[in-house]
């Protein structure tokens, strides 16, 4: 079936059939809008024109009816400009019946003007009638291609009109007949040329159109699978850091106490393999982040000199335990400080010499940094990781830099690693401009580089001459952490012999357990599991739900129940500033009780500990009469995430230069950028790293220190 001739059918017209009406519909309507000042013109015009020669009355009968008709067709054509682009199918057949109505009355109105011009007998205006007949089918043209049917029966209509006036006459003029037929057949094969190409390049649009929407729901299921994933992986990097950074911290300090020799052992291995499942963890997020595209690179200011010595820090044991040498050397234009992201290119660094250590049994490996390139403000840096190691054949070398492919791939093979560590160097260095390669032969060791830009300082120094060598044997890691002790209990609080005039021993003990409880002492918990059986001998079965609060760090219900049960604290012992120096406090807020007691084990050998086991609680310690000197704040918490914690305390003028310190298992770059531009003053993930943990809150306690003497100097001024 042709579809450009007939009306619409309700019932078997396709999308496209119905998109290709509405569009010529539109077009018709519009073009009709527009049309009725020119028909009202030409009349005006016409008759003005021919008031001499042609009988007014024949003027007005046929300009006055074809004026009006010009109106209605404004109205009709309106209206279809407002009803047609939201009607059905039905509705747009009933306006093309309706529009093709009006065009028949049109051109008949028209087809009759040299029946009422030609009257007067003067060949020159019946000429003149008919030539104007051709101009008004020639202007409807314009609607040719929007509806065959209709254009097409207009304009035969109108023609057969003059060729039925011509025929009527004494002396036919056959010639023009014969061109007003051969005008009629023209017309007639152009608007169906013309309505096969309206719809050909509507149903090219209407494709493109679904097309486009196709594409857009793909782009939309693409960009909701790519939240969904970065959402997994930021649930699925909290969930598991968690539990392994308590198996590192609860390792670390089970070794620091009274251990067998097997017991020792046991601890060791645990601790190593949690260290590795670490690094496997952060290989395999990193990948899929990079896989994903959500890695982004940092660019904040940094000390090339820390990056190495954390570089070398991290590999020092291990190069140690094989008795390597583990070197640096660096150029002597190297500039000292570069803009860019410290923490990716320390992965990049460790993943290189983790895998020369990793295939060396003896002699060295050698980290050589090197100037290759520069630019107004740019540098670009070559590092390169030496070792005199197993070496790589030619076929080991096509499989490196490839995604969980090993040199080292048998089934019986003798090392082990994901084949995930140079591929994400690879990525890191392409974010970073640069690129990857090595160097290698059998036996004779492997040589592993990287390039990438850095910015400079608005004032770069190129002094970097104290880098200097170093031996992996003579490298010593700072150890800050003393003999683990049972945790102090505070002075004020400290537990006294039994006084007659005060009660009982068990009496003596719920009051002190009071007094704990009511300063958010984690100690509470070690004093109750001391003397559980004076406590239950005390008070009863209440015991059990005491213990069950205190077990979960919720100590101000604890609080309530030693309350309820009529034990308030001890009152405070005036204690000697020379015998009992003042230690710092820190808070720890974490909804995981593991957490707490980790974090508790872990700092009550240096600094006084309180501990929230919820944010409002946090808020409420951090804002009452004692604030704590510094906040160890976790991400994920229920009810009031940290973001929103930290939002109050700086809103709130008691916390708002308090100390805040990020201790998360949330690892994404967008987190750590929201908690610093919050304003917390450092962010550390988790699994973290004990001393350097301890070493870092002493930093920012001598900084909070330091501004707190400033702003009170300043006040003194």
């Amino acid at each position: 079936m042709n579809h450009t001739w007939g009306f619409l059918s309700v019932h078997t017209a396709s999308p496209l059939d119905v998109e290709t009406a509405r569009a010529s519909l539109l077009l018709r309507a519009h073009q009709s809008v527009h049309a009725r000042y020119a028909v009202w013109a030409v009349c005006v015009a016409l008759v003005w024109a021919l008031r001499e020669s042609v009988p007014v009355v024949n003027l007005l009968a046929w300009a006055i009816p074809f004026m009006v008709m010009a109106e209605v067709n404004w109205q009709v054509s309106r209206r279809a400009t407002v009803t047609v682009p939201a009607g059905l199918k039905a509705d747009l057949r009933a306006w093309q019946v309706r529009l093709w109505w009006m065009t028949v009355l049109n051109q008949s109105l028209c087809g009759s003007m040299v029946w009422w011009l030609g009257s007067s007998g003067q060949t020159g205006i019946e000429e003149l009638a008919t030539g104007l007949q051709l101009v008004y089918v020639g202007a409807a043209m314009i609607n040719a291609a929007t509806h065959p049917t209709t254009f097409v029966t207009g304009a035969w209509i109108n023609l057969l009109s003059a060729v039925a006036f011509w025929l009527t006459r004494d002396s036919i003029s056959w010639p023009l007949v014969l061109a007003l037929v051969g005008a009629g057949a023209m017309v007639t094969r152009l608007s169906v040329e013309m309505a096969d190409n309206l719809r050909e390049s509507l149903r090219m649009r209407f494709e493109h159109d679904a097309l486009m929407t196709q594409l857009a729901a793909e782009k939309q299921a693409a960009e909701d699978a790519t939240r969904f994933k970065s959402d997994f992986l930021a649930n699925i990097s909290h969930e598991i850091r968690t539990p392994v950074s308590a198996i590192m911290g609860m390792s670390f300090l089970a070794l620091k106490s009274n251990l067998t020799d097997r017991q020792r052992d046991y601890l060791q291995v645990i601790q190593q393999c949690s260290q590795h499942l670490h690094g496997l963890i952060n290989q395999v997020l990193d990948f899929s982040k990079i896989e994903a595209s959500m890695l982004t690179l940092e660019k904040t200011e940094f000390s090339l000199r820390a990056v190495l010595d954390s570089v070398q820090a991290i590999n020092a044991d291990k190069a140690a335990a094989k008795g390597l040498m583990l070197r640096v050397t660096a150029a002597q234009n190297i500039p000292r400080r570069l803009v860019g992201d410290p923490l990716r290119l320390t992965e990049i660094l460790v993943n290189f010499i983790s895998n020369g250590i990793k295939f060396t049994s003896q002699g060295h490996v050698l980290l050589t940094i090197e100037s290759v390139d520069q630019r107004p403000g740019q540098v670009q840096l070559r590092f390169a990781v030496q070792d005199t190691g197993i070496g790589l054949s030619p076929d080991q070398m096509g499989r490196l830099f490839k995604s969980f492919s090993q040199a080292d791939a048998g089934v019986s093979r003798q090392f082990g690693g994901t084949g995930l560590g140079l591929i994400i160097s690879k990525r890191l260095a392409a974010l970073m401009g640069g690129d990857v390669g090595a160097n290698s032969e059998p036996g004779k060791g492997s040589l592993f580089w990287c390039t990438a830009w850095f910015e400079l300082p608005v004032e770069a120094s190129t002094d970097l001459t104290d880098t200097g060598s170093f031996k992996a044997a003579a490298w010593r890691q700072p150890d800050t952490w003393a003999a683990t002790e049972p945790p102090p209990v505070d002075a004020e609080l400290a537990w006294t012999a039994p006084d007659p005039a005060n009660g009982t021993e068990g009496a003596q003990l719920c009051r002190q357990l009071a007094g704990l409880v009511a300063q958010d002492d984690p100690a509470a918990l070690a004093l109750a599991h001391a003397h559980e059986s004076v406590l239950r001998q005390r008070l009863g079965p209440a015991l059990d739900g005491l213990l069950r609060a205190m077990q979960r760090y919720r100590l101000p219900q604890a609080q309530r129940l030693l309350a309820q049960a009529g034990y308030e604290p001890l009152a405070a012992t005036p204690s000697s500033a020379t015998d009992h120096p003042p230690r710092a406090t820190v808070l720890v807020v974490d909804d995981t009780p593991v957490n707490l007691t980790l974090m508790a084990d872990l700092l009550a050998p240096h600094y006084r500990v309180r501990v929230a086991a919820s944010a409002q609680r946090a808020l409420d310690i951090a804002q009452g009469l004692q604030p704590p000197d510094v906040i160890l704040l976790d991400v994920m918490m229920p009810v009031m995430d940290g973001y929103e914690t930290l939002a109050k305390l700086r809103a709130h003028p008691s916390t708002a230069h308090l100390p805040v310190v990020f201790l998360t298992a949330k690892s994404q770059l967008e987190d750590e950028e929201r908690a610093l531009q919050l304003g917390a003053q450092d962010f550390i993930t988790k699994p973290f790293s004990p001393p350097v943990l301890l070493m870092r809150l002493r930093t920012l306690l001598a900084w909070a220190a330091a501004q707190v003497a400033g702003r009170s100097q300043r006040a003194t001024d």
